[in-house]
């Protein structure tokens, strides 16, 4: 189900199997980084490290488990509202993390016009930039198999992004 239509619908809570695997990757890597740090456990954020190795099947760069830290950072720092997250068994998504698939997704597409936004609508305007660049380089570190033509508009977002600061 689309993340849109599944919001339009005030009975419905989305669902972790509701998004792509990906994106469900990346949300649980989130969730176990916000417990690491609420917590401040260094044990939650080795086990980021180890699910995304095993859930992606490569190792993962530290730009990845930086991204994941940044993405932390930058929303408990300049968020419009308070980060929201669930537990990492939890099966429904909180309203942050639809925003971050969705923030997710039209990085992986390359929607430039959607993911500046979505970033904008998540933290301060003068922070948007700083989100988008943490998601971009999230995205791009956790599908090194993706095809070329999102690869370089990924990077375009990123480089647009880096530029407003």
């Amino acid at each position: 189900m689309p993340l849109d239509s599944a919001r339009q619908s005030k009975n419905h809570m989305l669902k972790l199997s509701d998004i792509g695997w990906q994106d469900q990757v990346l949300i649980a890597a989130f969730r176990r980084w916000v417990v690491g740090w609420t917590c401040n456990d260094v044990r939650h954020w080795n086990r980021v490290r180890r699910d995304l190795r095993d859930e992606l099947g490569h190792d993962p760069s530290e730009t990845a488990v930086t991204a994941v830290a940044g993405l932390v950072a930058n929303l408990g720092r300049a968020g419009q509202m308070p980060v929201r997250s669930h537990p990492p068994c939890c099966t429904f998504l909180s309203p942050t993390e639809v925003q971050l698939a969705e923030l997710f997704t039209a990085c992986r597409r390359g929607d430039r016009i959607r993911a500046r936004q979505i970033a904008r609508h998540m933290v301060a305007d003068a922070e948007g930039a700083e989100l988008l660049i943490w998601a971009t380089r999230l995205v791009s570190a956790a599908a090194p198999c993706c095809d070329l033509a999102h690869a370089i508009e990924a990077q375009a977002i990123e480089s647009q992004a880096i530029e407003a600061i």
